[in-house]
Formats: structure tokens, sequence, C-alpha cells
């Protein structure tokens, strides 16, 4: 997989500038300041004479092509990139996915809608079923070796190279890490359910949809949805800056996930499945 940890966010696309008023200790400024951007996509799936109409997503603009090929593979539409015939925006914020005909159509893609705010992953399914369908099997052997040393230190290997964060404050961010803290890549958005699917879709596009051999950083909390996204794309390490759910330590624990949170300098909660980490 190319390094695409030193990608710069378009800030142009990703921002916009606002006047504000800013108080801190009894003092008053007024100037501009940097916003993350928020704003509405339209997705539909189209294969021959079938239109599947997959509603609103509300996200960061910027790395949509990224943000729509990880939604896809995290919902296992598609299986890899080469499922995708065409993926082009026909207007502004209106995007259309044509698939190969030789892909099966999901039963349930019309009645799909992800019509859904920055906070929600998941809106989609109406079943726990579907949602777990995508998941298939459990994690084989770990072959690397992990140190608590760099399970503390990747939030801030993480942070150094959140370029939006740095102008904004309000982004999320998920990397793919070697199991050295090398960052592989990184994506943010205003969602961390869209970060992992921007992470997500930046691998298949460029050939890699197993990512058994890497572990996933988020920052925030750990849901259900995060850890359903990573055992899609076979990611047997997920940590987290903030807690997990207790859903997705049931699903880490089931699909035997190492799924770690609380991750900071010399610290951090490991919630399942340890023997992947050297505590010594």
């Amino acid at each position: 997989m190319r390094d695409a940890s030193r990608q710069k966010p378009n800030l142009l696309q990703s921002t916009k500038k606002r006047p504000i008023i800013h108080f801190e200790a009894g003092n008053v400024q007024h100037f501009e300041d940097n916003i993350a951007m928020e704003s509405p996509i339209h997705i539909f799936v189209r294969q021959g004479n079938r239109t599947a109409d997959l509603g609103f997503l509300m996200r960061t603009p910027g790395a949509d092509e990224d943000l729509i090929t990880g939604l896809l593979f995290s919902e296992q539409v598609i299986h890899n990139y080469r499922d995708i015939q065409s993926l082009q925006t026909a207007e502004a914020g209106i995007w259309l996915v044509e698939l190969n005909p030789e892909v099966p159509w999901p039963a349930d893609l019309p009645d799909r809608s992800y019509s859904a705010t920055t906070a929600c992953g998941v809106c989609g399914r109406t079943t726990m079923e579907q949602l777990l369908s995508p998941v298939a099997r459990p994690f084989p052997m770990w072959k690397n070796h992990l140190t608590a040393s760099i399970i503390g230190q990747l939030p801030e290997l993480i942070r150094q190279e959140q370029r939006l964060f740095d102008i904004t404050g309000g982004v999320h961010a998920a990397a793919l890490c070697e199991p050295t803290g090398h960052i592989l890549c990184l994506r943010e958005d205003v969602g961390r359910h869209n970060a992992v699917d921007k992470l997500i879709g930046a691998c298949v596009r460029t050939g890699k949809t197993d990512a058994s051999d890497v572990i996933m950083v988020v920052s925030g909390r750990l849901a259900f949805e995060l850890v359903q996204k990573a055992i899609v794309i076979r990611c047997p390490v997920l940590v987290a800056v903030g807690a997990p759910t207790s859903l997705a330590v049931d699903l880490a624990e089931q699909y035997g996930m190492t799924l770690v949170g609380f991750s900071g300098p010399g610290r951090f909660n490991i919630y399942t499945h340890a023997s992947r980490i050297s505590l010594t």
C-alpha cells in the first residue's frame, strides 16, 4: 500500500472561515477562525437498469471517492475496487457509483438508506443480523511483535499528522500503522465512522482489502460500527484514544480482535485478546 500519511487535505474544500469572539481570562478578541466543513453528499448505486438511492451522508468534503468506496466495502456491496466500473459526481453533492455487471446485486440494497448525520455509522441497517452479515470469520494468529511502548505512542504519532485538526480542532482521524508505529495511511473527517470509511476506501482503491498485518488507530471512542468496519477489512488490532462500548467489546471478543482503549503515553486498557501485545 502506498504511503499516504503525508497527504495534505484540501483546506479550501474542507474548511470555512468564520468571524468569532474569543474570550479567555477576561480578555476579548475578535478574529476569523477556521471551521471544519460539514455538508451532505447524495449517493446512488447503479447496475444496468437498476438504481438504488442510498440517501444523504453528512461528511467533511475531501476524499469523497475514498469515503464512498470505504462505505460500500464496509457494507459488503463491493469486495474490491474492481467491482466498481465508475465512480463520478453527476453534479455538486451527487455521486453515482456504477457497479460492474458481474457483481452480485445485494437483494436489500434498494431498502438501505444511509441518510445520516456525521455521528451515525450504521443508520442504513435495520437489524443486528444485517449489521453482522459482513463479518466473516475470526482472525488468524498474529505474527507481528507489538510492544506496549508503541501502543502508548500511537495516538500522539497520529495527532502529529492531523493537518486538518491542526487548523480546526474539530475533526476525527483514523489511520493504519505498521507494528513499528510507522503511519501508512491517515484520513480525517468530522465523523469518526467517516474517517474510518475514508481510510478503508483509500486502502481498497490501492488494492489492499486485507489489513491483517497492520494496526488501526482511531480518535474518540470505540463504538460497535468502528469494530465492525475494522473486522471487514481484517484488521486484528484496533486502538483508540477513548473508551469502547459494551457491544464493541463483545464483537471484538467474538471475532478475535485485540481492542485497546484510553491509549496515551505510558498507559492503555486492553479489553480483548491481549496476547498480541508484549507487556514486558
